[in-house]
């Protein structure tokens, strides 16, 4: 991503395989769509993750939610 505080959403697209990671700064990243096919990794500086399962929580998410 820009290297700062970012947030990224990719919780509209269902159905669907998303593999986000964050970059640098606080990220917060939502792949939180009703499927479970995705990847959210942190990148250096903390990053939340909100998921729809735990299996979808990459490495470098400081802080995970599962919704």
């Amino acid at each position: 991503m820009k290297g700062g505080h970012d947030i990224i959403l990719a919780n509209r697209y269902t159905n669907d395989r998303d593999i986000v990671k964050g970059g640098t700064g606080y990220d917060k990243i939502k792949v939180n769509d009703g499927d479970s096919f995705d990847t959210a990794s942190g990148g250096a500086g903390g990053d939340w993750c909100i998921v729809g399962a735990r299996s979808e929580a990459g490495t470098g998410c400081t802080r995970v939610s599962v919704r």
